[in-house]
């Protein structure tokens, strides 16, 4: 199971009688940020009936993604805070929030999936409020990561009612930041290893390659059915996707040339990450 948007921000019903209106006033507020920030949706795409990162479901820390990962300036101090705090009480009340949910579904699922970058900051904390984790570690080439975090990092600027946009401070944050958050993920994972925790591999080449095919292995590596009922809805779901985007704005796209970066400044800088995982360079 996994948890759309709407629900994150609004995981309580009405009560008895009343008309529901999670999901329209979430689409509402998807709406406003739409208008707010027109270059949103190309950047990083929201809808509120859809899945979203579960960073939404910590009600005690709104601003995390802005602060945790310095997108806005003004919110420095969150990131001060949440990079050098126990947050296992934050994953706990999230925990009671998912049990929530699946007491409203009366689903046979007993899991659920949780997935924010966010998470590398503070896995021990996660480990400890859901010690029954497994975790699956995605990989992708840092270059097009980079590209992609720096292109969120100028949504700081504009948020930020800045005038004009420093593309290569953008830059000098994004590859400071994902730097920071993969050697501190590392170095948790190593230890959650050793703790007998499972993380299991799933590289983005694979799954563009054969979306399905990857998704399946991934099953298989989790132990997990991969039934034909879920296949089938795979495929509807990828086909909607493909048709979705055929009317949907054009992803915004950044070079690393736009932000003073190269592909010798990520290699360097994720030389150690390549070494342990060859396959994401190639």
């Amino acid at each position: 199971m996994s948890v759309p948007f709407w629900e994150w921000h609004d995981p309580v019903p009405p009560e008895k009688g009343q008309k529901d209106l999670r999901l329209q006033k979430a689409q509402e507020k998807v709406e406003l940020t739409r208008k707010a920030i027109p270059i949103i949706d190309t950047l990083h795409l929201t809808e509120a009936h859809e899945a979203d990162e579960c960073y939404q479901g910590w009600i005690d820390f709104p601003y995390a993604s802005d602060g945790n990962l310095k997108i806005i300036p003004w919110h420095y101090k969150s990131f001060e805070l949440f990079w050098n705090t126990d947050v296992t009480e934050l994953y706990k009340n999230e925990r009671k929030i998912l049990q929530l949910l699946l007491w409203q579904r009366q689903t046979s699922y007993d899991w659920t999936i949780l997935k924010s970058p966010i998470h590398t900051i503070s896995l021990d904390n996660l480990a400890a409020a859901f010690p029954d984790s497994l975790f699956v570690w995605t990989h992708r080439d840092m270059k097009s990561v980079v590209c992609s975090f720096a292109g969120l990092c100028t949504l700081g600027f504009v948020r930020d009612h800045s005038a004009i946009i420093d593309m290569k401070e953008c830059g000098r944050r994004a590859l400071e930041m994902l730097d920071m958050l993969m050697r501190r993920g590392l170095e948790a994972r190593k230890k959650l290893e050793e703790q007998n925790f499972q993380f299991v591999d799933f590289y983005f080449s694979d799954f563009i390659r054969s979306p399905i095919e990857a998704i399946s292995q991934l099953y298989g590596l989790l132990g997990l059915p991969f039934t034909e009922e879920a296949e089938q809805q795979m495929q509807k779901f990828y086909q909607n996707s493909l048709e979705a985007r055929k009317a949907a704005k054009k992803p915004t796209k950044f070079t690393l040339d736009e932000f003073g970066l190269d592909k010798d400044d990520i290699d360097r800088t994720f030389e150690y990450y390549y070494k342990q995982f060859p396959k994401v360079s190639h």
